[in-house]
């Protein structure tokens, strides 16, 4: 929790149809509100990646971000 918002961990896989695939980590961080902790990438991972990498089709994200954030960050990486 952090003030009156309470924060938590989810990972999400970004779909073929994901509104997020060339998009940068700083971008997603910067116009969500949330932090990336962990980006996977087939065998390889990336715990706090740099803020220059973009996502990819396939890619496993751990964001950090209160619920509402979450919801969105579902939505945009499931391409709806």
């Amino acid at each position: 929790m952090l003030g009156d918002r309470v924060l938590d961990l989810s990972r999400f896989t970004l779909g073929a149809n994901s509104k997020l695939i060339g998009g940068s980590v700083q971008s997603a961080e910067h116009e969500l509100d949330l932090s990336v902790v962990l980006l996977k990438r087939g065998k390889d991972a990336d715990l706090h990646p740099d803020d220059a990498r973009r996502f990819q089709a396939g890619d496993e994200v751990t964001v950090f971000a209160d619920t509402a954030t979450l919801q969105r960050f579902r939505r945009l990486a499931d391409g709806a």
